[in-house]
């Protein structure tokens, strides 16, 4: 794999993506000043598509995005179910409901088909979800995810953040054919390891504290829009005395929260 590493010495074209924040939900509460954020965007690859952004976030947004996750880690899970499913292909499973207790209260069970979250061992990392409403950092890093993507804010999933200490990974997936692009953004260096690797696409991206990095997981548009195997890539493990951070700011093609009528300022 070509090793990338994710500074501003590469020799590649370079482009002022943002002088300002994109508009976003604000949460009342204590929170970390909003900044002007300037972002420069370097293409990494142009087939497949993937990009990275310098200063996605700042520093005060990173170290209060780890802060929220304290208490709240959990044991990371992956997405286990039938690949076609997965992957875009169509399914002819259908709704199955049953009546439990006797009482016409009837439940929506969960067909064969459909992914499962569970612990496994391809993946030893540790996770915490934020949403928009736990933060104006989380809001304003999912409005910069839909302005990057451009998509709108109600598409952006809630925030994973992951914590990889030093010997955890995550080994080869795919983020899934209903994720039409993803945004990881790394909070911080990495002295050794710690890499994200696409196999498939001969890359290898070392972290660098605030920078992100978006790709595109799919070929196709809409409903004819299906995986792109080439994006398949694994987390490497950080090298002993590390601890690596990084937020997964997934784009989903339905619709993941009702901002927009709680808080009225989404984009």
């Amino acid at each position: 794999a070509q090793a990338i590493f994710v500074h501003s010495s590469l020799s590649l074209s370079r482009m002022t993506e943002s002088a300002h924040d994109p508009p976003t939900a604000h949460v009342v509460g204590e929170d970390v000043p909003a900044t002007s954020t300037v972002m420069s965007a370097q293409r990494v690859s142009e087939d497949p598509e993937m990009t990275v952004f310098y200063d996605f976030v700042s520093q005060e947004e990173a170290e209060h995005l780890i802060q929220l996750c304290e208490g709240r880690w959990l044991r990371s899970t992956v997405t286990r179910g039938k690949e076609s499913v997965m992957m875009g292909e169509k399914s002819d499973w259908e709704e199955k409901f049953i009546d439990k207790n006797g009482n016409n209260n009837k439940i929506l069970t969960a067909p064969v088909d459909t992914p499962q979250e569970v612990i496994g061992d391809s993946r030893t990392s540790y996770s915490c979800r934020l949403a928009y409403t736990d933060s104006d950092v989380v809001s304003r890093v999912m409005a910069r995810t839909a302005h990057v993507t451009g998509v709108s804010f109600q598409q952006v999933e809630e925030l994973v953040v992951v914590k990889y200490r030093a010997g955890e990974y995550f080994r080869i997936h795919h983020d899934g054919a209903c994720r039409p692009k993803t945004v990881f953004v790394y909070l911080n260096d990495c002295a050794s390891g710690g890499e994200t690797v696409f196999p498939n696409a001969g890359l290898k991206i070392t972290p660098v504290a605030r920078t992100a990095l978006m790709w595109s997981n799919v070929v196709g548009d809409g409903d004819n829009a299906v995986a792109d195997r080439r994006m398949d890539h694994e987390a490497l493990a950080p090298g002993e005395g590390c601890t690596k951070y990084a937020i997964n700011c997934f784009v989903n093609r339905n619709i993941q929260n009702d901002c927009q009528v709680q808080i009225g300022t989404c984009r």
